[in-house]
């Protein structure tokens, strides 16, 4: 279970702000917030919102872990290397082949308790729309649905209020960020996928795919680069169009 240290954000937001030699009214307006408000944030008395994290995430070119926790992990996934070319909705089409291609549903009980299996062979991405802001609201009825729960026993499990349920479920724009990482802790989804709808490298699929026989990742390698490589074709002529 992670926790987030609010001196520790406003250390990490200040030293990325001095690497770019700029001043705190500087990335207050960047940001968009006041500079009391960001004088604040780097000093730890306050806690970060989800804009001003997506914002600072964005102008820094840095993931929301770095920011939250200062961890700059960043697994080098054969299979999502090989996909990150493509646009988000095209590698995750690619990635859901994959799970096909895997034969994900004769895992074990345990891996598909893992979020990537759910999301790519449990269904989870089918009820999420392409240009959804975040997937909160889909993971909790998801889960909900999944683990047969009600919704006050989620709602009490999760920490959270009536209320603040009730404005996530409704679609409504969440600014906590005490509200997705409750729900990171809890299911282990991404935050990145949690508040942005982005997908991050993971080693799920690679894990899966040594546990094979030789012969059998040969075959899948095979196909998955047939695919990947006429779809390619395809995507680079409709980019030119486009252009």
């Amino acid at each position: 279970m992670r926790y987030i240290n609010d001196l520790d954000v406003g250390t990490r937001l200040k030293n990325l702000r001095l690497d770019r030699e700029e001043k705190m009214i500087d990335i207050a307006l960047e940001f968009d917030i006041s500079m009391a408000q960001y004088s604040r944030l780097e000093s730890g008395k306050v806690r970060i919102s989800v804009d001003v994290l997506g914002k600072a995430c964005q102008y820094y070119n840095v993931s929301i872990d770095y920011i939250l926790f200062g961890e700059q992990y960043s697994p080098k996934s054969f299979f999502f290397t090989k996909v990150q070319k493509f646009e988000e909705k095209d590698s995750r089409r690619f990635l859901k082949i994959l799970s096909c291609l895997l034969n994900l549903h004769c895992f074990s009980k345990q891996q598909k308790q893992e979020p990537m299996y759910k999301i790519f062979a449990g269904g989870l991405l089918e009820m999420i729309p392409p240009d959804a802001d975040n997937t909160m609201p889909y993971v909790l009825e998801y889960e909900r649905n999944l683990q047969g729960k009600s919704e006050n026993t989620m709602i009490e499990e999760l920490g959270l209020t009536r209320f603040k349920w009730n404005s996530i479920m409704n679609g409504t724009r969440v600014n906590d960020v005490n509200i997705p990482l409750a729900i990171s802790n809890q299911f282990g989804y991404d935050l990145s996928f949690l508040i942005q709808n982005k997908l991050s490298a993971n080693l799920f699929f690679d894990d899966l795919f040594f546990e094979l026989e030789k012969t059998h990742q040969s075959h899948i390698v095979t196909l998955f680069d047939e695919i990947i490589t006429k779809e390619g074709e395809i995507y680079l002529l409709e980019t030119q169009k486009r252009k």
